[in-house]
């Protein structure tokens, strides 16, 4: 399961401005619907690559932000109402039981109305999601990060995949053992093909997911090739994939673990 442990306080590497986001204890990855080009519909996790928009119009890595501290998780207390410090502890309000001073203290939280909102003060906003559809402007304006490239270059490929799922739902419903036809734009190819060589060139290239992207571009002798270099890492995707490229089909299908 997903669990939240705390707020993480954490400072952007091109202007220093903070901003909060969720620190995780325990993260659960699965999904309703698992494709071979890493779309995962329905996730308990969302799959942005740590993608964000700073306030000065710039974007940044969760994981390369500065870590200013973490802000643990209270247990929730229930606001103690106004005057509980003049509760009377008798006999007779602990037969009804009514909370003593001695609970409210224990339970409840005594802070008052200027101590809250002081608290929440301190915590800066949280983070700016980016849009799939924004990752156009993301490859403009990190041309020079590679990393960033790669995210945004894996988030456009399934983005620009998205119509086809679809398609591809309906078709199954209506026939359950063929696939539909598929044929990527030239902005898809040329998208799939530079994001392939990003990863081609990096340390230790996730062959995998390169073999995927030769398959959709429709290139599967260069898929096979990949294939073959891809190891062991998920043997249920690269069995699924050996299967598109033996058929020679290169549309993104979808799969179950």
């Amino acid at each position: 399961m997903t669990r939240i442990t705390g707020t993480q306080i954490i400072e952007t590497p091109c202007c220093r401005a903070q901003y909060s986001t969720p620190a995780y204890g325990s993260i659960n990855l699965s999904a309703h619907e698992y494709w071979t080009d890493g779309r995962r519909v329905g996730s308990l996790f969302g799959g942005d690559g740590g993608l964000r928009r700073c306030v000065c119009g710039q974007y940044f890595l969760l994981h390369i932000c500065d870590h200013i501290r973490t802000i643990p998780k209270s247990t929730y207390k229930p606001r103690a109402p106004k005057g509980w410090q003049n509760t009377k502890s008798n006999w007779w309000s602990r037969f009804w039981g009514k909370p003593t001073v001695g609970d409210y203290l224990l339970n409840y939280d005594i802070r008052t109305d200027e101590e809250v909102k002081a608290a929440e003060d301190e915590i800066p906003p949280l983070t700016s999601y980016v849009a799939d559809a924004d990752m156009p402007d993301v490859i403009e304006k990190s041309s020079e990060n590679r990393e960033m490239l790669i995210i945004a270059r894996r988030r456009m490929w399934q983005y620009l995949n998205d119509p086809f799922r679809e398609s591809y739902r309906k078709h199954k419903e209506a026939s359950p053992d063929t696939l539909p036809p598929y044929e990527a734009s030239y902005e898809q190819k040329e998208n799939m093909l530079k994001l392939a060589y990003l990863l081609e060139d990096s340390y230790g290239p996730p062959w995998l997911e390169v073999t995927e992207l030769c398959r959709e571009v429709g290139d599967m002798d260069a898929a096979a090739k990949a294939l073959n270099r891809a190891g062991k890492s998920d043997q249920t995707l690269s069995g699924i994939v050996g299967q598109l490229i033996e058929m020679n089909y290169s549309g993104p299908a979808r799969f179950r673990y």
